[in-house]
């Protein structure tokens, strides 16, 4: 008898220890269009866990706030109910967001030290409300991005997984063009971007460059938490959504000068 390559195959989540998914979910006005979007996610998450011991948490963001509308939770009946109840309206207090889905996380932990958390972050990535949610435009303290930033680093220390989702259909031109994955993509322009603008860290180089501002943050998170940012339609298309997260959710990437130099050629002079 003959063993060939194709014959082996490998249990990707046989012995991981369960997980406890946090699902951040924008429901700003922005988000009117997506919210299909959403269900489908969640209706593959459930897919992929159900029957298992991990668990499924909800934290829904909007107006100056956000809320966690579900806990951690095996049963999807609860999930799906939630997420029911999430009505459209308002602002994008992304890095509140954040803040809560650490607030659950640490509460989770304090009854069991060993839960692998997954924090989930389905957004649009447009942040406009600050942290300081009593001033407004033009004030110092409005930084809205920046406390994002800030935010962002906080689930890094904490030592918590984030995928940072996003649902901008506009986003999947820079794969298109840069010839890359989404996170890899946007990595190598705002390099790119950082040489030509003699900066030295591609966070302070978006925070710098207005349109990057504007259109980079779900990377901008995900840079910033230690994590990855992926295209929603795209990660859809992959066979297994947790799969995929798992096993790049803290990868590093890894851009060689020959990677700059080949991107440059189809830039604009």
């Amino acid at each position: 008898m003959s063993i060939k390559k194709e014959d082996i195959r490998e249990s990707v989540f046989t012995g991981r220890t369960p997980l406890t998914i946090i699902l951040v979910i924008d429901v700003s006005l922005s988000m009117k269009r997506s919210m299909d979007q959403i269900r489908e996610f969640l209706e593959r998450l459930e897919s992929e866990t159900r029957g298992s011991k991990d668990r499924t948490g909800i934290v829904a963001f909007k107006d100056s706030g956000a809320v966690e509308i579900q806990a951690p939770t095996t049963n999807w009946n609860k999930i799906y109910r939630a997420l029911g109840r999430l009505k459209i309206s308002g602002l994008t207090p992304l890095a509140e967001a954040l803040r809560k889905s650490l607030e659950t996380i640490r509460r989770e932990r304090m009854r069991n030290d060993d839960i692998e958390p997954l924090v989930i972050l389905i957004s649009d990535f447009s942040p406009n409300i600050p942290l300081a949610q009593s001033i407004g435009p033009g004030h110092e303290r409005y930084t809205p991005v920046q406390d994002l930033v800030r935010t962002a680093r906080l689930v890094r220390k904490a030592k918590v997984r984030l995928a940072a989702v996003t649902v901008d259909p506009e986003q999947s031109k820079w794969p298109k063009f840069l010839k890359r994955p989404y996170h890899e993509a946007l990595e190598l322009a705002a390099m790119l971007r950082m040489r030509k603008e003699g900066l030295q860290d591609p966070i302070e180089t978006i925070l710098k460059v207005d349109e990057f501002r504007t259109t980079f943050g779900a990377f901008l998170v995900a840079r910033a938490a230690g994590g990855r940012a992926y295209l929603s339609q795209e990660l859809m298309k992959e066979s297994s959504i947790l799969g995929t997260l798992l096993s790049s959710g803290r990868s590093r990437t890894r851009l060689r000068e020959q990677d700059l130099r080949s991107v440059e050629v189809y830039l604009p002079k």
